[in-house]
């Protein structure tokens, strides 16, 4: 064979390897952007000017850490009269979204621990309205100081990661792990908790409510790379004497085999504690349709 024809050969060869590796560049990419997709799966459902306020709030985190006063998340034009309820719907979606995607934010931006003010100006026919947050009581954090802050988020990342690391099997058998992981020795508690709704509170301190047991869940199982929602509504349950009740609750949609179910911490541990391992998994893996559970601001898979 001629030098100019082992020369195209190696050419066409060389081709081919580009070939294949971008192909199997671009399968990546899908798969990541798949995932991206639950990461980010509530500001997926955000409108572009929600979406703004959010990402101004995500790149915020470190004027948040300083506790700075008046940050400005940005302005939306509205042309609708009720300006008030419009608002505070907006601004309730975005952080709400904000949070469930990034349950981590729950120890820098605690939600009870903030103030919120809207800024309006006329423009015509329509009103300008802008978004500032403002930290209560000096803090947007319940740990005294930043020094304290940077501590606890380094001790849920590391006792985490110890434990994804022992992680084994389907993703159905490391979700039944990391929700045995998370109701053991945990305590119910929300009476003088300022820990009650965070990763610190359920993870570290083993006494948590609903909504941390749901961060917490989201938050271990994005480490472990499995799909997870946190999800905060409403719920139905029945006590001893057959009574129906509603309540404010949290809870979190898993998914296994391609499907999705509903899966609820609080009501297994509550459920653990009274009568052992006999129903160690009853709520842990419910039908997406239950009508005992329902969320009002944002749309859940199917």
């Amino acid at each position: 064979m001629s030098r100019i024809k082992r020369t195209l050969v190696f050419l066409l060869f060389c081709i081919l390897v580009v070939e294949v590796f971008y192909i199997k560049s671009c399968i990546i990419k899908t798969y990541n952007i798949e995932e991206a997709n639950v990461k980010y799966y509530y500001y997926n459902q955000l409108s572009t000017e929600e979406k703004k306020i959010y990402d101004t709030l995500a790149s915020s985190k470190e004027d948040i850490m300083d506790n700075k006063e008046m940050i400005c998340l940005g302005e939306i034009n509205i042309d609708n009269e009720d300006i008030d309820k419009i608002t505070e719907n907006i601004f309730s979606r975005v952080i709400w979204a904000y949070c469930l995607d990034n349950p981590m934010s729950t120890l820098w931006f605690n939600t009870y621990k903030k103030y919120v003010y809207y800024f309006e100006s006329d423009e015509g026919s329509s009103t300008i309205v802008k978004f500032y947050i403002n930290p209560k009581e000096g803090s947007y954090y319940s740990f005294d100081s930043k020094e304290d802050l940077l501590e606890a988020i380094n001790i849920v990342e590391t006792k985490t990661q110890e434990f994804v690391n022992t992680l084994s099997g389907t993703d159905e058998e490391k979700l039944q792990s990391i929700h045995d992981w998370l109701i053991q020795d945990t305590k119910y508690n929300e009476v003088d908790n300022p820990y009650m709704n965070d990763l610190y509170g359920c993870i570290v301190q083993k006494e948590t409510v609903c909504g941390g047991l749901a961060y917490s869940m989201k938050y271990v199982s994005d480490m472990a790379n499995i799909p997870v929602l946190s999800v905060f509504g409403r719920s139905v349950y029945y006590d001893e004497y057959k009574r129906v009740y509603v309540e404010y609750h949290a809870w979190n949609v898993i998914y296994v085999d391609n499907n999705w179910y509903l899966s609820d911490l609080t009501r297994d541990r509550r459920l653990n504690e009274k009568y052992g391992t006999l129903y160690r998994y009853k709520c842990f893996k419910l039908p997406i349709d239950s009508e005992e559970y329902y969320e009002e601001k944002f749309d859940l898979p199917k």
